[in-house]
């Protein structure tokens, strides 16, 4: 029984890997290696396997990807930003115009009314995409996550109460101040908390936590502890947003960060992207763990102090 199992990697070829999706929810890389043992005539008497985690490699591999990609809108963007957003500003003008020349339930309102509603749409995916492509950076101070968190909730509040979601909030009493823009982070966890009530039916829960966090933490590609020769991480904060939604797919989740991606109708697929890009820009981190039917759980880290580009 045991031969059965290993003989299909026996006929691998030498270099290969495999994605697996553990309990926890993250995607993990694995290469390995097939070499046959020979004895001293040459003849093949064993076969050595040789097993090595390789996630981090592939996530630093996406991430030099991402900023090619990211390279190449920052060019198209401002070849586009007048080309379209002017023509799209007289559209709507001209219709606005023509509304008031027409009487509420006259078809001819209606299809201006829809017209305006479109150019609205268009507007604001472009601003999404400009926000990406031509990111400002980032204006720092030291925040407390708690401020930022609660100044969310209360511009969401309704929202999650017309879907009948339960919030909560845990904050650790020891969590410090955050060096972060105040503003992009509370876009970040405005993105995030948007996402969960799209994906959580009504009556469904929505907590958002905070804490300290040591260098070396799980799951975190890039922030090690220290080692020798190496310059000491600053301290992070850990930020979780986390829901009871549908959950993410596990073919999906390494694509969730990239521009465009989106499983969402009406979505434009660049708030995940530009989550990603803040936090990144802020010399932190993100991962994500789902799985499908019981909830998401997004996790970033925030620097306490400043970050050296």
């Amino acid at each position: 029984e045991i031969l059965s199992r290993v003989s299909p990697i026996l006929t691998m070829p030498p270099n290969r890997e495999v994605t697996v999706l553990p309990k926890s929810g993250n995607p993990v890389t694995i290469g390995f290696t097939v070499t046959p043992r020979l004895d001293d005539q040459g003849s093949r008497v064993g076969t050595i396997i040789s097993f090595k985690d390789i996630s981090q490699i592939k996530r630093m591999q996406a991430e030099v990807i991402r900023m090619d990609r990211l390279a190449s809108l920052g060019v198209l963007a401002s070849g586009m930003a007048h080309e379209i957003k002017n023509p799209l500003a007289g559209i709507k003008a001209m219709a606005q115009s023509l509304q008031e020349e027409f009487v509420d339930g006259d078809d001819r309102k209606v299809y201006l009314d829809r017209i305006v509603r479109q150019v609205n749409r268009l507007d604001e995916l472009l601003k999404a995409f400009f926000d990406y492509a031509r990111p400002r950076p980032p204006m720092r101070k030291l925040h407390r996550v708690q401020d930022i968190v609660n100044e969310v909730l209360n511009l969401v509040d309704k929202k999650l109460q017309e879907k009948k979601i339960w919030w909560s909030t845990a904050f650790d009493p020891n969590t410090p101040p955050v060096y972060v823009d105040f503003h992009q982070i509370q876009q970040v966890i405005l993105n995030l908390i948007f996402n969960a009530v799209d994906a959580t039916d009504d009556g469904g829960k929505l907590l958002i936590s905070a804490g300290p966090f040591k260098a070396g933490g799980k799951g975190y590609a890039h922030i090690h502890p220290e080692q020798p020769g190496k310059t000491e991480k600053p301290p992070y904060v850990e930020v979780i947003v986390q829901d009871s939604g549908q959950g993410i797919k596990p073919e999906d989740l390494e694509n969730i960060f990239d521009p465009f991606f989106t499983t969402k109708s009406q979505g434009t697929g660049l708030g995940l992207a530009i989550v990603y890009r803040i936090i990144t820009a802020h010399g932190g981190e993100i991962t994500v763990s789902s799985i499908p039917d019981r909830g998401t759980a997004f996790k970033f880290l925030l620097p306490t102090e400043e970050v050296s580009e």
